[in-house]
């Protein structure tokens, strides 16, 4: 996976010009806490990575799937979650998530032959989780 969530925290944090303290205080928590993060010693739990998304206008799904990933423990989990991270961020996807995409686009698309070669099963915890965050997508009105 090209992105972990430290690095994500730490540039976002920086590209806003806050210190940790700031940060600390935007989300409700310790400064010390944010470097932990920072630092991949601590995983935030959901609803600071929720705030966290919000005070850095970060791309909440993207958020939430790199917390999860940082709290599995089995490699298989983490190929599952690379895979899902994939999905939650790629343009096209979001686009089908949103309803905004020509089916001609996807036919041909790099990600769907990807997805061609996983076992059943790794296809039906995915789609699960895809369905997931458009079920919240739809009734929270966006993520």
């Amino acid at each position: 996976m090209a992105k972990r969530l430290k690095d994500l925290i730490k540039r976002a944090r920086k590209s806003k010009g806050y210190s940790l303290n700031q940060l600390g205080k935007l989300v409700g928590t310790w400064g010390t806490y944010i470097g932990q993060i920072e630092k991949g010693d601590r995983t935030p739990s959901d609803s600071v990575s929720k705030k966290l998304a919000l005070a850095l206008d970060l791309d909440l799904r993207e958020v939430i799937i790199l917390v999860l990933r940082e709290r599995a423990d089995i490699s298989e989990s983490k190929r599952l979650l690379d895979v899902v991270h994939k999905l939650v961020t790629d343009p096209v996807v979001i686009e089908l998530m949103d309803g905004n995409v020509q089916e001609t686009k996807v036919s041909n698309y790099k990600l769907v032959k990807e997805l061609m070669t996983l076992s059943a099963h790794e296809k039906k915890i995915i789609s699960d989780l895809v369905t997931r965050f458009t079920k919240n997508k739809k009734r929270k009105g966006g993520i």
